[in-house]
């Protein structure tokens, strides 16, 4: 019933919408032309919700905004593919190596690189762009610059149920595999849809599962307004520390050699701390045996007598 209310709402706003430009069409027939010269875009999202948000500003005071879109806009078309777990821990899919070509892992890698070196703040700014891939790539970006702050503004985003990237299953195909393209060995194993709202989702899930186990919450929603009412005015909070290092080491449970930038920078973010908070999160990292090697690095913070020893995996 609520659904039905629903459409029939929408279906009675597009009437009166409707008449209403077919009068200002009938009483100035450049009304509509004067008016559209003045506005640069408009966003399929803004317009749903009947508002005006703050993208004109932001375009006016960051004039290479346009030009850092087009590079997402470029890379989105070139991604075949988006895993939410590869999200969380800021890693290539490691179906890459079959499920894409060349050009596509060079693609994602590029994607990488730019949304890390990005302003944090400019990817904010294109979590509201039209097309919703880029929307994706810019959500995924602010995700991995690690400002929770930007959790409420993510939640905002589950509820947006554009399609973009599809997700590929975990199973490996058969047969011909080392004869077929990416795109037909994606074909075989199978992709599945996926919102956009769905990455977001798996963002504030990641959050969630670092603070409370999903077996011990409810709903993402629900969980979520609990979780910030007791850490969103916190400057710090262990359970952001704690994904920090998981994402820092891309989900292994062994310190790689390709971690170890990420890991010492994160070092560095604990070492600031004010005693004795800095004590405590030291000692809160090192004391799970499910990430013994990234904790220990963490721990003892000086990485470079060890790189050859964690190069090797030993």
């Amino acid at each position: 019933m609520k659904a039905r209310a629903l459409r029939i709402g929408l279906l009675l706003a597009l009437v009166v919408l409707g008449v209403t430009l077919l009068f200002i069409q009938g009483e100035n027939p450049n009304g509509l032309k004067m008016l559209a010269a003045h506005i640069p875009f408009a966003n399929p999202r803004d317009v749903r919700y009947h508002r005006i948000r703050y993208e004109a500003k932001d375009l006016k005071n960051d004039p290479g905004l346009p030009a850092f879109a087009a590079e997402l806009e470029k890379l989105a078309s070139q991604i075949p593919f988006i895993n939410p777990r590869d999200v969380v821990y800021h890693r290539i899919p490691h179906e890459a190596q079959l499920l894409m070509d060349d050009q596509e892992r060079a693609a994602f890698k590029a994607f990488m690189d730019l949304a890390d070196k990005a302003d944090e703040s400019r990817l904010w700014k294109l979590t509201a762009h039209p097309n919703a891939r880029v929307r994706t790539l810019a959500m995924i970006g602010v995700y991995w610059h690690a400002n929770p702050k930007r959790l409420p503004g993510l939640l905002d985003l589950v509820d947006d149920w554009a399609k973009t990237f599809p997700t590929v299953v975990d199973d490996w195909p058969g047969g011909r595999t080392w004869f077929e393209t990416a795109k037909e060995r994606r074909r075989d194993v199978g992709e599945t849809k996926q919102m956009v709202g769905d990455v977001a989702r798996s963002i504030i899930e990641a959050y969630l599962d670092a603070a409370t186990p999903a077996d011990n919450r409810g709903s993402t929603t629900e969980s979520f307004r609990d979780y910030w009412a007791a850490r969103g005015n916190r400057p710090h909070c262990f359970c952001w520390f704690q994904l920090a290092l998981r994402r820092a080491m891309h989900g292994f449970s062994g310190l790689q050699a390709e971690c170890l930038p990420a890991v010492q920078k994160l070092r560095e973010r604990v070492d600031a701390l004010e005693p004795p908070y800095r004590s405590w999160v030291l000692l809160a990292l090192t004391a799970s045996i499910t990430w013994g090697d990234g904790y220990d690095a963490i721990h003892y913070g000086d990485l470079g007598k060890d790189r050859a020893r964690f190069a090797s995996n030993e």
